[in-house]
């Protein structure tokens, strides 16, 4: 019975951290995406705000 209930413990806990580890990627591929289209956004709004100020 102790044997069973362990096995099915560690594949819960196998579970649940797969989980874990897969949202913390999709996280962190949301952040990175995020972040490139950010900075993306702020070089092309510095851009536009140097040549209105340079013209």
């Amino acid at each position: 019975m102790d044997n069973q209930f362990e096995k099915k413990f560690k594949v819960t806990l196998l579970a649940l951290l797969a989980i874990i580890a897969f949202s913390l990627v999709y996280i962190g591929y949301c952040l990175t995406i995020g972040f490139s289209r950010v900075s993306t956004k702020l070089f092309e709004l510095s851009g536009v705000l140097s040549s209105l100020l340079g013209g």
